[in-house]
C-alpha cells in the first residue's frame, strides 16, 4: 500500500522489519483467574501503539508483564533485541522500558524540576 496526499508527509521513515517490542504466547494466571491468555503483539520502532479493552480484559496485567512487575507463566518478550523474561523491572528501566501508574506520587517537598531530575537519574549522571 502506498500513501499519498497530506498523510504521506507524516511517514518520515520507513517501517523496520524488527519490532521494538515483541511478545509471543504470553500467559499470566492468578490462582483460578487467567488474566492474560496467549497474547502476542509486535510494536514497531517509531510507532504509536495502544492497548484497549473493557475492564478486566488484562490490559494492566499485560503492562505489568512488559514492565517486569510480573513475570509471565508462559511466553516470551523481546525489547530491542533483549530477552525480558526473568529480567527484573529495574533492569528493564535501564533499557528504556518502564511504566507509570495513574496515581502519581510526587515528592511534595521538591519542585516540578526536582521531581523530573529525581526520575532522570536512571539515564543520566547528575552531579550532587
Amino acid at each position: 500500500m502506498t500513501a499519498s496526499g497530506p498523510a504521506a508527509a507524516v511517514q518520515a521513515r520507513p517501517a523496520t522489519t524488527a519490532a521494538l517490542f515483541c511478545g509471543e504466547g504470553l500467559h499470566k494466571r492468578f490462582g483460578g483467574v487467567q488474566a492474560v491468555r496467549d497474547i502476542s503483539l509486535n510494536v514497531p520502532h517509531g510507532s504509536v501503539f495502544a492497548i484497549i479493552g473493557p475492564n478486566g480484559a488484562g490490559k494492566s496485567t499485560l503492562l505489568n508483564l512488559m514492565s517486569g512487575l510480573y513475570q509471565p507463566d508462559a511466553g516470551r518478550m523481546i525489547f530491542d533485541g533483549v530477552d525480558l523474561v526473568g529480567l527484573p523491572a529495574h533492569k528493564r528501566v535501564r533499557l528504556g522500558l518502564a511504566r507509570t501508574f495513574q496515581k502519581l506520587r510526587l515528592f511534595k517537598q521538591l519542585s516540578v524540576l526536582g521531581n523530573v531530575v529525581a526520575a532522570a537519574h536512571i539515564h543520566h549522571d547528575i552531579p550532587a
